[in-house]
């Protein structure tokens, strides 16, 4: 899944990309690994192929490390998919998938 929750070019200080989760169509989030490529990050999970919601940062207490070019952090972010996408899985190809 792919999520642009800026339009300022994002990084990650110091570590890869953390804190996001993905659900599949029960509604159960699970961690998920991703990728930042400018203002979008892709996220995802090998068991969930076609994640229709995505979070960042959804906790009490985290720590976020996502910034933006001014080094302001990556608010609290969720995201859900108004129709199904495809499930081919990402590919190593694939553009990355935002929390």
């Amino acid at each position: 899944m792919t999520a642009t929750p800026t339009d300022r070019p994002l990084s990650a200080r110091g570590n890869e990309p953390m804190g996001f989760e993905i659900a599949g169509n029960d509604g159960s989030f699970i961690p998920a690994l991703a990728r930042i490529e400018g203002s979008e990050i892709t996220v995802w999970h090998t068991g969930v192929p076609a994640p229709p919601q995505v979070r960042h940062a959804w906790a009490n207490n985290f720590r976020c490390h996502i910034v933006n070019e001014r080094g302001l952090p990556l608010p609290p972010y969720r995201q859900k998919r108004e129709r199904p996408p495809s499930t081919r899985l990402p590919s190593a190809e694939d553009r990355p998938l935002i929390g």
